[in-house]
């Protein structure tokens, strides 16, 4: 079964960026950053969620109860939706820093190439 590297990748990148600009930002009462908290914590649920059915699915596939290409996919739908929710947190865990007024302007412009990035499919 092979799972497409650039997705995981991607979804890793995604999720380190808004990992770290939360963390960045934490203390802070800004309500966009406290929005990036929950859905920080609302990924890091959907992404043992997907890991439980990965996991439900490779035991399937070896019970003969599915084929690869069944496995393939359903593991890859689970993936797409996670790198979606992931890249999205991140944006807005960017959006949110970079509005931050202390942030100084190289900061910024690296977070707007970092989100330029997340948007590149």
């Amino acid at each position: 079964m092979r799972i497409n590297r650039s997705s995981i990748r991607a979804l890793l990148a995604a999720f380190a960026v808004g990992s770290a600009l939360v963390v960045a930002a934490c203390g802070t009462d800004d309500a966009k950053i406290k929005d990036v908290q929950k859905q920080g914590a609302d990924l890091q649920k959907q992404g043992q969620a997907v890991k439980a059915s990965a996991e439900k699915t490779a035991a399937d596939l070896k019970a003969g109860k599915i084929t690869a290409e069944e496995a393939q996919k359903q593991i890859e739908a689970q993936t797409k939706e996670l790198e979606k929710s992931a890249k999205s947190t991140a944006s807005d865990a960017i959006d949110a820093v970079k509005g931050n007024s202390a942030v100084d302007d190289e900061t910024k412009k690296a977070l707007e190439d970092a989100q330029q990035q997340l948007a590149t499919p």
